[in-house]
């Protein structure tokens, strides 16, 4: 197992260093995969991730890895936990707070980590150039079997903001039903765990929680573009325009 650094070989790694530009990690995935190569050559490679490290290798496979294939070790198996593979809404709330004039100096003031206004959140929003031409090329390669897992309640990836064109994506119950834990938990359930074993085991995993898994994560989608169309339309906020014809001659 070697796991991938968003800043390899720095000895004062933090939180700022996963908040850089996605395109640029992804091609810094490309090459520790050659290192690791390098270390053990002739092995295929299985790609895990969670979260915003889904998106990394999303990016991987569509921009680096996709038409040079002979330059990096075989890829079989992915799998994502509570990855944005869509956008995500919290990442347009994000950036609506972000643009706001008072929402936005407020954020910034209390946001010790800076992820307010940082590129790889913005890169996560549901209308960056990033997502938008993400899968243009024509989803995952071929060869490459593809599971993406996210919980049924999760507040920072919603389930309907993780599906990958050619790959397979399940949904389990993941958090504690009375706080929606499911972004972090997702990676200690048993039954996201059993797939991801399954699916790295080159076996099927088991079905989704049920027929609409998909419709909290929709809904609760819903609930977070109101509100962020909200801010943006409140003073300060990008959409807002005040009515000045009163005040004109």
């Amino acid at each position: 197992v070697a796991h991938f650094s968003y800043r390899p070989g720095s000895a004062t790694y933090g939180p700022k260093d996963t908040i850089t530009d996605l395109h640029a990690q992804a091609r810094s995935l490309g090459r520790q995969v050659q290192e690791a190569d390098r270390a053990h050559p002739g092995l295929a490679v299985d790609l895990v991730g969670h979260s915003q490290g889904g998106l990394v290798i999303d990016l991987f496979l569509t921009e680096v890895y996709a038409g040079h294939e002979h330059e990096y070790p075989p890829i079989e198996n992915v799998v994502t936990f509570g990855s944005p593979h869509e956008g995500t809404p919290i990442a347009d709330l994000a950036e609506a707070v972000d643009e706001h004039l008072f929402a936005g100096i407020a954020a910034r003031a209390l946001d010790p980590t800076d992820y307010i206004g940082a590129e790889s959140v913005e890169q996560m929003s549901t209308g960056s150039s990033t997502i938008e031409e993400l899968w243009d090329a024509g989803g995952v390669p071929p060869e490459v079997r593809f599971l993406s897992i996210v919980g049924s309640e999760d507040p920072i990836v919603p389930s309907s903001s993780a599906s990958v064109p050619g790959g397979t994506k399940i949904v389990v119950p993941a958090g504690d039903t009375l706080w929606p834990d499911d972004h972090s938990a997702v990676l200690r359930d048993d039954d996201a765990i059993s797939a991801a074993q399954a699916h790295l085991s080159g076996r099927a995993p088991a079905d989704s929680c049920g027929l609409f898994t998909d419709v909290g994560g929709w809904l609760y989608t819903q609930l977070v573009d109101k509100v962020t169309a909200k801010v943006s339309e409140t003073p300060g906020g990008t959409s807002y325009v005040p009515n000045l014809e009163k005040y004109l001659p």
